[in-house]
């Protein structure tokens, strides 16, 4: 193996030729699906990382929208469980002011 003779095709830290991706791509996505990330090198350069995607993320607009489709549907509007509730106000109550500072 060309990356590390003792590991196989994808070396030992996940890293693979440019030259040897074709052969096994089926093989390359089924280690990216398990949680591997792979370095794609041209000789010692590397060109590439493929690894996982993000989930996508819902906005809180997107969220409230999705909500308001849903109580239309259900036929009324979700009531918030009381303990729920309670503990959503402590939080607000007993949160802290941010310091902005180090973001200048």
């Amino acid at each position: 193996n060309p990356v590390d003779p003792g590991a196989g095709l994808y070396g030992s830290r996940g890293r693979l030729l440019s030259r040897l991706l074709g052969p096994d791509f089926p093989g390359l996505l089924a280690r990216v699906r398990a949680g591997a990330e792979v370095v794609i090198e041209n000789g010692a350069n590397p060109v590439a990382v493929i690894r996982t995607a993000a989930p996508p993320r819902r906005s809180i607009s997107e969220s409230i929208a999705l909500a308001e489709a849903r109580s239309k549907d259900l036929g009324y509007k979700p009531v918030m469980d009381a303990g729920f509730a309670a503990d959503l106000e402590e939080i607000i109550r007993s949160r802290k002011p941010r310091d902005t500072s180090v973001w200048e």
